[in-house]
């Protein structure tokens, strides 16, 4: 079983240490937010790479509004293999008509715009990485 990335809270007491998105995020689409969300994010200690997802661009992208939810679900995208252990990137070819049951913290709805923010975040990180 892989282990849970060791930013990232693993019991109640710790999910208040997520850093949270910005409320100036509220006016732009779930897409642009998590972008901007991920652009401008260096309170991860350490510093995370501009591609790799956390628990809080799950809360950026309005997956979800609650931390305890981004965190599971965070947590099953790696542990089926949806995101990299590595770099925390999306690895689209693990997403299959079975994902959204596996995530069972989140609704069909949550679950089925989960899919779309991965695969749009998957088209951005191949964009930065082509201007590199």
């Amino acid at each position: 079983m892989p282990t849970p990335h060791p930013n990232f809270p693993h019991n109640e007491e710790d999910h208040a240490t997520i850093p949270l998105p910005d409320a100036s995020l509220a006016d732009l689409t779930p897409s642009e937010a998590l972008f901007a969300y991920q652009s401008g994010n260096p309170s991860q200690t350490p510093p995370l790479p501009i591609e790799s997802l956390t628990p809080s661009s799950l809360l950026a992208g309005r997956i979800t509004s609650n931390t305890r939810l981004a965190v599971a679900a965070y947590n099953a995208l790696v542990r089926i293999g949806v995101l990299d252990q590595e770099t925390r990137t999306p690895v689209t070819d693990k997403i299959t008509d079975k994902l959204v049951p596996e995530i069972e913290v989140l609704s069909v709805p949550q679950a089925k715009e989960l899919v779309n923010l991965l695969f749009y975040w998957d088209e951005q990180v191949k964009t930065l990485r082509a201007q590199q």
